[in-house]
């Protein structure tokens, strides 16, 4: 009797120790996971969201400087040129102007309505702020700072289209290499390497001819 208690104590204790629970592996994030991770920031969400391309402000933001250094050298105040300006800036940009009209016939300080456009147009748009802001709070002189920054502004628009031009080459070489090449191929070598075949086939069929009696 002991002894078959024993075995069943025995019996017990292996299968207690092979079904015993393992410890939860450690979480490790895959590189994926850290990379979705990194682009859901706030940042980039707002921008997806709101779909902003700072590389589509960079190059209208020009256009929209000028428009409003023309309408304040004619005698309008800014607030009173955003209205005016809005229905004829650059399609990308007609928008977030609108919402800063809006915000500013709402009684909200104009200062305060044009610097959200910093947030929603990024890097490009900030020169452009400053300067507003500046004259809107402190009463600097608008139209020379409006004019410096479209200078400034043309400039770097310059510099992005002599980039993307430099580029272009290095682009094009994809399509030569791997349509225009192998076409050239086709039309010039292949009828080369067909005629020669056959000339050596032609060769090789009429020798025993020539050495019958």
């Amino acid at each position: 009797m002991r002894a078959l208690l024993a075995g069943g104590c025995a019996a017990g204790v292996v299968l207690a120790l092979l079904h015993r629970p393992r410890p939860p592996a450690r979480l490790v994030r895959p590189r994926r996971a850290r990379r979705a991770v990194r682009w859901l920031r706030p940042s980039r969400l707002r921008a997806a969201r709101d779909g902003i391309d700072e590389a589509q402000v960079a190059r209208d933001l020009p256009d929209l400087v000028d428009l409003l250094a023309l309408a304040v050298g004619a005698g309008l105040s800014v607030p009173a040129a955003l209205p005016v300006v809005g229905p004829v800036a650059p399609v990308a940009l007609r928008p977030d102007l609108g919402s800063v009209v809006s915000a500013i016939a709402g009684g909200r300080p104009s200062d305060e309505a044009v610097a959200q456009l910093a947030a929603r147009w990024g890097s490009p748009a900030r020169p452009l702020v400053h300067a507003i802001s500046d004259h809107l709070r402190y009463g600097t002189p608008v139209l020379p700072a409006l004019e410096r920054v479209g200078a400034e502004a043309r400039t770097r628009r310059r510099r992005a289209a002599e980039i993307r031009a430099r580029r272009l080459p290095v682009l094009l070489l994809f399509p030569l290499v791997l349509c225009t090449l192998p076409a050239f191929g086709l039309l010039t070598v292949a009828p080369l390497v067909a005629g020669t075949f056959d000339s050596l086939r032609g060769g090789h069929l009429e020798a025993p001819a020539s050495l019958a009696p």
